[in-house]
């Protein structure tokens, strides 16, 4: 049997599922940290390429597809405040 220490009030444990997925966001994010600064100074061999109509086709693409993040950042942010999945409870 594993001796448990004294908890402080505010300490609490969670389910292996979501320490699991906390590591997995942790490295996503890293990962993304490291991809950023590994290839900025990486040249763009396709896009150097690109015509200008092929780049406001591009630009065009990219403004829609910002948009449709951003709302579902919105709705995931509602959802979340509506539902409270993370709301402190008492032990």
């Amino acid at each position: 049997m594993v001796e448990e220490g004294p908890r402080l009030p505010h300490c609490y444990s969670c389910h292996g599922g979501v320490v699991a997925l906390a590591y997995v966001t942790i490295i996503y994010a890293c990962a993304s940290v490291f991809y950023l600064v590994y290839t900025r100074s990486m040249g763009t061999p396709f896009a150097d390429t690109l015509t200008e109509e092929q780049r406001q086709v591009k630009a065009e693409s990219a403004r829609k597809r910002g948009c449709v993040f951003m709302y579902g950042i919105i709705f995931s942010s509602v959802l979340l405040l509506l539902v409270k999945p993370f709301a402190y409870t008492e032990k």
